[in-house]
């Protein structure tokens, strides 16, 4: 039977990769939470390094990770001849760990401190993180594309995972910060996010999945843009670049058509896209300490969950906005992927 008009694996492709990305914002948002705190312990202010320059360095180390890794692993990876869901899970699975080794390397190893051992073992775990989450965007946007094409409705609800994942995490995050302390803020995200790798790992639906790269799915004739879009001939050998049209064989084809894409379309997406996450990185990363510095909020006895909540209504305003656009693009006939 069909849920929504859409077949069960349409619906499991949607439901899935909606989940997974999600729950990688709990090894995001968090770092931007518990800024206030880190600040606020004793001691740290009289650190050799500038506390502020260490989380704008650890902030830097994930988001370089993550934009490296974009390019890297869709190139080393060739997601074209991968089982996508167990890259999904994998993924997700290491980013939970990075999470639970600061927790335990900052705290129950090192101690919270500034010093260069902290920051050096808080880096290696930052960068694993970006690293990690590298690989969920590009495999579950091809497990999307693959199932519904440009359907931009359904893509457009699909790009709420990014908004309703920040305000769940940024809530929770918050949320243990001040029922516990802040290392529960890097704990708890970590065991949920080996908790959802590990039932998409053993779940049966997932694991049906497995050795097939077809989605047996023929929604808005996906099944036939599918094989449409699979080379034949001298380019059968390679990967069919959707930046360029060409065949691509070897892991540094596949990264140079991916830095240097040919097709004018892709390279101004590219610079409007840059151009909004510079934007975003400043409320995500910055947000809940400017507010907390602005407000006195935790100095007055004031909960950190307060400034969650106002934090969290930029992402409840783009939840508005992305399903709008998603609708406007199939009416204006655009096929668009909205931002």
């Amino acid at each position: 039977g069909d849920i929504f008009g859409v077949s069960k694996q349409a619906a499991l492709v949607f439901g899935g990769t909606y989940l997974a990305y999600a729950s990688s914002y709990f090894a995001r948002n968090n770092a931007a939470v518990v800024k206030a705190p880190l600040l606020g312990l004793q001691g740290l202010l009289e650190a050799p390094i500038s506390p502020t320059v260490v989380l704008g360095c650890l902030d830097a180390g994930f988001i370089i990770a993550y934009a490296s890794g974009s390019f890297i692993a869709p190139a080393v990876l060739d997601l074209d001849n991968q089982e996508p869901w167990k890259v999904v899970w994998i993924g997700l699975a290491v980013a939970g760990v990075s999470q639970l080794g600061l927790c335990l390397t900052w705290f129950f190893l090192l101690g919270p401190s500034f010093g260069y051992l902290q920051l050096g073992a808080a880096l290696v775990f930052c960068l694993l993180n970006g690293f990690a989450q590298s690989v969920l965007y590009p495999t579950c946007k091809k497990l999307m594309a693959d199932t519904f094409g440009s359907n931009g409705t359904i893509l457009g609800a699909w790009n709420t995972c990014y908004y309703l994942g920040g305000v769940a995490s940024t809530l929770i995050a918050a949320g243990m910060v001040d029922s516990f302390s802040w290392p529960a803020a890097f704990f708890g995200p970590g065991l949920i996010l080996l908790l959802v790798s590990s039932l998409g790992a053993v779940s049966p639906l997932f694991l049906a999945w497995a050795g097939s790269q077809v989605v047996g799915v023929d929604t808005a004739g996906a099944l036939d843009r599918r094989e449409a879009a699979k080379p034949t001939g001298d380019a059968a050998s390679g990967v069919l670049d959707p930046c360029s049209g060409n065949a691509a064989s070897g892991v540094g084809d596949r990264l140079w058509q991916l830095l240097r894409p040919s097709r004018l379309e892709v390279k101004i997406v590219a610079g409007q896209y840059f151009a909004i996450k510079l934007i975003r990185n400043i409320f995500w990363l910055w947000l809940p300490l400017l507010l907390v510095a602005s407000r006195g909020a935790l100095e007055d006895g004031g909960s950190l969950l307060e400034v969650g909540r106002t934090v969290a209504t930029f992402d409840i305003g783009s939840i508005v906005g992305s399903l709008a656009v998603g609708i406007l693009a199939d009416k204006l006939g655009k096929g668009a992927l909205p931002a």
